[in-house]
Order: structure tokens, then sequence, then C-alpha cells
């Protein structure tokens, strides 16, 4: 993609833009908090995926439009359910920022809630706005977090607070 290319699939909710050696990947379904739905986490996967061989890119940045980071998987009415797959699109996507051989960079500015928390974690440096919160509200859903949440938060919270986090579904301010 050229420098200052903007491009955006306005089936799955990415915003893709290039400036010089700065990818720039911006979550925007501002309707629904850029919650994932099974597309727009393919296709961020994919783009991920994809850079890893793109020298010309020197650093990625992830970050929501509106005011929100990400709320997550898309669990709203008409939504798919959080089966296998869905937790298999999380993984597929912490594994491709994880192996990125260039910095990620987190720009969070609002809620990253659920996947989205697990999101901001596997980056490799986290810039939140005083707006933004942390939650993983798995266990109101009866669910287990997923994206190694329970990792990235241990190994940068600590075992106790990563434990109020993930049991109690109390969020954590920027």
């Amino acid at each position: 993609m050229a420098d200052a290319d903007a491009g955006q699939d306005a089936d799955h909710g990415l915003l893709v833009r290039r400036d010089g050696a700065v990818l720039r990947l911006v979550l925007d379904r501002p309707q629904a908090r850029n919650a994932l739905t099974p597309g727009l986490a393919d296709r961020l996967a994919g783009v991920l995926e994809d850079t890893v061989a793109d020298d010309d890119v020197r650093v990625v940045v992830l970050t929501g439009s509106g005011g929100a980071f990400s709320a997550g998987a898309d669990v709203g009415e008409g939504s798919a359910a959080l089966d296998e797959a869905a937790v298999e699109r999380a993984n597929r996507i912490v594994r491709a920022v994880v192996r990125l051989d260039k910095p990620v960079v987190a720009s969070v500015n609002g809620v990253a809630a659920g996947f989205g928390c697990s999101l901001a974690l596997a980056a490799d440096l986290v810039l939140a706005a005083e707006s933004a919160s942390f939650l993983l509200p798995f266990t109101r859903l009866g669910l287990m977090p997923d994206g190694g949440a329970t990792t990235t938060l241990a190994a940068s919270l600590g075992r106790a607070r990563t434990m109020r986090l993930a049991l109690l579904a109390e969020p954590l301010p920027a």
C-alpha cells in the first residue's frame, strides 16, 4: 500500500492506512464500540500476518474509531455465538501480533473489553488515554478469558490483580 493510502473493507470494518513506515490499523465499527465480527477478525489477522513480510513497515499502530478501542467479540443480536471458531480467531490475531518482528502499539482511546483487552495487552506498548479502561467481562458471560489475556495480564500486573480482573470483572482504569 502506498504512503498515505487508505483502504477500508466496508464489510469488515477495518481501516488500513500507511504513513511512511507506520501501518495504522483502525477498528471501524463505532456503532458497535468496534466489536469484532468474524469477518473483521479474519481481516485483521490477515493484515497482521501479511505485515511480517513487508520490510517497509517499521511499526504497527492498532486503535479504534469513536470512543472505544474495542468491546471485544460482537455478541449482539444476530451475531455469531462465542464458539470454538471465535476463540481460534482471537488466538490467531494474538499470535499474529506476537509474531510480528516490528513493534506493535495499541493506542487505547476508550474501553478495551473482552477480546479488545486481550488485543491491547498483546501489543508491545499500550498508550492509553485518560478515558481508557480495561475490562475482562468473561465471567459475566460464563466464559474463560481468551486471546491469552490471563498470561499477558499476569506478566504485566501480577497474579492477584489479574485474578480480580478475570474473576470479578473489575475494570482497570488507564
